[in-house]
């Protein structure tokens, strides 16, 4: 056992010894402890369990169904309750165990003495020990023995056994065969899903194989019907899992048979059409995956086209055409797509885009400057190019490429430091903000720089609150949305600009900007509050802008990750307006007959901090911090934005360090140790994984 490993499982035991844990943290690590003892070491969960027996009340409801699976595990193989005849088998089990080490036949003579006693016993209290110790037993020394008798032993404890054996040896298509024979298919397919929940490998036959796909595929339906955008997207990563798992004979036929049923669904569903770019998203990972994997073929493709709609034809073999064609034969494919899509300028730009972001960047742009399109497409494949491989575009595009498109400009400049003298000099040297293209707004000839001055010429004019959108959009495209009533035949059209860069999104920019910041504020952090101030009253949102809850949130969103790049202007300037504004005055107007409020809870900076220090934490862990401790003197906290706060300040910290940086109300003392122990639960995993694995 390596030493990391050995210290990390030294300091549970401490801290579970000492009194400083509180008991609701304290209660969730002995949950956790217990839940991962059943997988890397059996023989310490009735310890865990013992402790944590008078703190079931601690732990939260959303954990229950945790807790009493734990409950019912344990209270099943304890062997410490075991008396008479129970305990009596139980020795001998564990007896021929150990001699399965120098005899294996021998063991096995035992472990079937075993089951014979325990046949012909008819009293049943404490069969259902003797009967897990039994299979726990063979699953050492016969594992497929063991498999069978999983009908004999209760539903639970099936599951954790075999996930277990599945970490030490995944099991064989055979063997999963024996789980959904024995503890029927419903079971073996949830088994299946936590496996690869797990990220440990499987090896499923082709009949569980389908049953699992076809509940992951019931899972996204449920999901895109409530537009839950992140839990569908986690449940396709969960299906991309299992059509990468080894299938043995047969591999690429069984992979894109997956692919195939998801992609018709994903084609012909009606529950994506108010998250319509999602379906997008989906079927170019599906294409993806399927030439990643070598299963998807051009003939297989013109199959499934003949059930694709129409509107989504173009897109599907533009991106297929670009995943597959080798850098010495991207003319040949181009003007194929050309053809056969009767000149769609959205194919043409979308295969483009995707060259450019496979690395062939020089190829697309070649290919660009010969098509009538050319005006509008070399703009779109340089964007493409800085946003998505910014290493190899500095050395394809200069600044002068980007001439007129000063967020062009900034990410062409390659280097941070190459990046903080363009903001210096676009600045001057820190007294205004920077340019409005990138930040608050490029102005017009009537206005100058600056949201609220964009905001109220459109207003002051009779137009509609759509029109005024509209037009804002068309002069700050930094903040693209969609409609989700969009056409189906202006969908791809619309995906290609939102997703295919014909615009900017602040997403593009922000990252960068604040990372130059960051490095400018290490060289002059008084040039950099300068700026940032300035940058914020660009920004600053009035009554109008606030009322308009999209653009709004992305302006917040902004400035709690960009202004990041120095503490004391985020959270003087901005928070100190947000609390002021919107948290403790806020806000409340009239449209027609209803009446809209906004107002924000008091422990919403702090919130904003924790957001704020992410962000920051990727480019200087000081500043992170900084933010953290100055938000917790600052701004009122509750149990779940202190956890927050916790977890994102322990980050780099040592595993169950329990300190806070600062003194916290004992009340929430237990959400900060929450945060803490939260954080070393992956930790304590990959420890126990190291000892179970001899590491």
């Amino acid at each position: 056992m390596s030493e990391i490993t050995k210290d990390i499982l030294t300091t549970v035991d401490s801290v579970l010894a000492g009194k400083e844990l509180k008991d609701q943290p304290r209660a969730l690590l002995l949950l956790r402890l217990g839940q991962l003892s059943l997988l890397f070491c059996p023989d310490k969960t009735e310890h865990y369990w013992t402790q944590l027996m008078p703190l079931q009340s601690k732990i939260p409801k959303d954990l229950q169904a945790n807790l009493e699976d734990l409950r019912s595990i344990t209270e099943s193989t304890a062997r410490s309750g075991a008396q008479g005849f129970a305990a009596e088998v139980i020795a001998d089990v564990d007896a021929a165990k150990k001699l399965a080490a120098t005899d294996v036949e021998e063991a096995k003579r035992h472990l079937r003495d075993c089951e014979s006693r325990l046949q012909k016993r008819r009293w049943p209290f404490g069969k259902a020990q003797v009967q897990i110790a039994l299979v726990e037993g063979w699953a050492n020394i016969d594992r497929q023995y063991a498999l069978q008798l999983l009908g004999t032993i209760p539903a639970n404890v099936r599951e954790s056994l075999v996930r277990r054996l599945n970490r030490v040896q995944p099991l064989l298509a055979e063997e999963w065969k024996i789980v959904a024979d024995k503890a029927g298919m419903a079971q073996a397919v949830q088994m299946a899903i936590k496996i690869l929940d797990d990220d440990q490998p499987l090896h499923l036959p082709k009949e569980v194989l389908f049953q699992v796909g076809a509940q992951i595929r019931n899972s996204m339906q449920a999901v895109a019907a409530s537009q839950n955008e992140t839990e569908l997207t986690n449940a396709y990563i969960r299906y991309t899992k299992l059509v990468r798992s080894p299938m043995g004979d047969g591999q690429t036929e069984l992979a894109l048979t997956l692919l195939e049923e998801l992609y018709a669904w994903l084609v012909k569903t009606n529950s994506l059409d108010q998250i319509w770019t999602m379906r997008f998203i989906l079927l170019g990972g599906v294409l993806r995956l399927g030439v990643s994997l070598q299963a998807l073929t051009g003939e297989t493709l013109e199959r499934w086209l003949t059930k694709t709609p129409a509107h989504l034809a173009p897109f599907i073999r533009a991106h297929y055409a670009a995943l597959i064609t080798p850098p010495d034969a991207v003319e040949e494919a181009y003007q194929a797509l050309l053809k056969w899509t009767g000149q769609n300028r959205d194919a043409e730009a979308w295969f483009l885009v995707t060259l450019v972001e496979r690395g062939l960047g020089a190829e697309a742009l070649a290919l660009a400057g010969k098509s009538p399109q050319a005006r509008e497409l070399l703009p779109r494949l340089r964007r493409a190019w800085l946003c998505t491989h910014p290493e190899s575009a500095g050395a394809a595009i200069s600044a002068q490429d980007m001439a007129g498109d000063p967020i062009g400009e900034f990410l062409a400049q390659g280097a941070a430091q190459d990046r903080v003298a363009y903001l210096k000099q676009a600045t001057d040297g820190g007294r205004r903000s920077v340019p409005g293209a990138m930040w608050a707004g490029k102005g017009t000839e009537e206005q100058a720089e600056g949201l609220r001055g964009f905001w109220k010429s459109l207003t002051s004019s009779r137009k509609t609150l759509d029109q005024i959108i509209i037009e804002y959009l068309a002069l700050n495209p930094v903040y693209s949305s969609y409609r989700r009533d969009t056409k189906k035949e202006a969908q791809f059209g619309e995906y290609l600009r939102i997703s295919g860069y014909g615009e900017y999104k602040y997403a593009d920019i922000d990252q960068v900007l604040l990372e130059t910041l960051v490095a400018w504020g290490d060289e002059n952090a008084g040039q950099v509050k300068s700026v940032l101030r300035a940058m914020w009253g660009a920004i600053q949102p009035d009554d109008q802008i606030l009322m308009v809850d999209w653009l709004r949130n992305s302006i917040l969103t902004r400035c709690r990750n960009v202004i990041a790049a120095d503490p004391e202007v985020l959270i003087q300037d901005f928070l100190g307006w947000f609390k002021r504004e919107l948290v403790d005055k806020g806000r409340s107007w009239k449209i027609g007959n209803t009446q809209f409020t906004l107002k924000y809870p008091d422990t919403a900076p702090l919130q904003f901090c924790v957001v704020s220090a992410i962000s920051v934490g990727k480019f200087s862990p000081g500043r992170r911090d900084q933010i953290l401790v100055s938000g917790l003197s600052k701004f009122k906290g509750d149990p779940a934005s202190i956890e927050a706060a916790a977890q994102v300040y322990n980050a780099d910290k040592a595993v169950l360090d329990l300190t806070p940086p600062l003194q916290l109300p004992p009340n929430l003392i237990e959400a900060w140790q929450l945060g803490i122990v939260k954080n070393a639960i992956p930790q304590i995993l990959n420890a126990m994984v190291a000892q179970a694995n001899g590491i």
